[in-house]
């Protein structure tokens, strides 16, 4: 029993005295009657309606009721209104009877609201279970990077309530994560923050770094621990995960949730996330897979095609310039982006350039400019490559 005023407090632990209760008083403070409660606990709360706000005394009665599953009862004089709290109120004057009442409704009261928590977690637990049915389904047809990064960001939001997401993955060089998808963005947000440093202190590269998942309830919460660094401004200022994709014990990328105020997060949101994080990484892996083994194929279909064209010089050598040209065709787009292709005069050795070719036929114009300001070098003897 908690109270700041002595008098009503012993009239109070007489009469449960006397219905085979034995009280143990604490000061009028509601953070010492949680801190009591957490080394009992006993079988009811007892609060004094006059514990305020400053005392912590509403606080600390959702406290005791919701993490140690005890009854509370608040006691009070006349003039106090039981309708000003979501909790039992026992009033002056009471006798043995209205003692006994008051005590059945606030246990009774406990074990409502505890069978309405636990069906609400069941049906948080069904609805986590079935989203996540869906994720598995959707990631079954994305094939994509771009299809995977919609899924993701889709029904990552719309089961947390996010209000900005982002994909990234991890680049060849291990240093850089590259934005790839992201949802309540716009173009300049993305621009300015188009790639994420591994060196760089925050959330999604120190969740990359554990290998686990960081949940933030507040944007207070993450300035504390990363001060200084992101405050939101630009996105959204509240509640915030970051995410890793593992594939195995390789990283590949990382997810992120932000949301417009603090929030908790529950065990089956905790899972859902961790779920839904499983299930990009491997499709962001087969998707790589998928592309290598795309490209492997288009390079060796692309050798078979340009062997036929060269080996029919064979039987018609004439045909040289209209064959280089047939492969040139062939390398573009499967193979690169523009080709060119030069041979050396058999009279006066310079290179005679015999074929370009470009993805984009405007800008083969540009390719015989840059390829003009620089000629081959018929005295090297290195392969040169050029990276435009």
């Amino acid at each position: 029993m908690v109270s700041n005023r002595p008098a009503l407090a012993a009239g109070v632990a007489g009469a449960l005295a006397a219905i085979g209760y034995s009280a143990e008083q604490a000061s009028g403070s509601g953070i010492e009657a949680v801190r009591r409660i957490a080394e009992l606990p006993p079988a009811l709360a007892i609060l004094d309606v006059e514990l305020d706000s400053e005392s912590n005394g509403p606080e600390a009665a959702d406290l005791i009721q919701d993490r140690f599953n005890v009854p509370v009862l608040y006691f009070g004089d006349s003039a106090v209104e039981p309708a000003a709290h979501s909790f039992a109120v026992l009033t002056q004057p009471f006798d043995e009877r209205d003692l006994r009442h008051a005590i059945s409704f606030a246990t009774f009261k406990r074990d409502v609201e505890r069978r309405l928590a636990d069906e609400r977690a069941r049906r948080q637990v069904a609805e986590q279970t079935a989203r996540l049915q869906d994720v598995t389904a959707a990631f079954s047809r994305a094939a994509t990077l771009s299809e995977i990064g919609e899924v993701t960001l889709a029904l990552g939001s719309d089961a947390l309530g996010a209000v900005v997401s982002r994909l990234s993955v991890l680049l060849d060089n291990g240093k850089e994560l590259e934005v790839v998808a992201a949802s309540g963005l716009d173009v300049a947000a993305i621009a300015r923050e188009p790639r994420i440093q591994l060196s760089e202190a925050t959330s999604v590269t120190e969740s990359l770094r554990l290998r686990q998942a960081l949940f933030f309830e507040s944007a207070d919460e993450y300035e504390r621990k990363y001060p200084g660094i992101d405050p939101g401004a630009a996105f959204a200022a509240g509640a915030r995960v970051s995410l890793p994709l593992i594939v195995g014990d390789r990283a590949v990328g990382a997810l992120e949730f932000r949301f417009s105020k603090s929030r908790t997060f529950s065990p089956p949101e905790r899972a859902f996330v961790q779920a839904l994080g499983n299930q990009c990484a491997w499709a962001l892996e087969r998707a790589r897979l998928y592309d290598e083994l795309q490209l492997a194929y288009a390079r060796a279909t692309f050798l078979a095609d340009a062997g036929r064209v060269l080996g029919a010089l064979d039987e018609s050598p004439s045909d040289s310039a209209s064959a280089l040209d047939r492969v040139a065709r062939l390398a573009v787009p499967t193979v690169a982006d523009w080709c060119t292709v030069w041979l050396l005069d058999p009279d006066t050795r310079e290179p005679n350039q015999l074929a370009v070719q470009h993805w984009n036929p405007a800008r083969v114009r540009q390719v015989l400019e840059l390829q003009h300001k620089y000629p081959p070098d018929r005295k090297s003897t290195r392969l040169n490559s050029s990276h435009t």
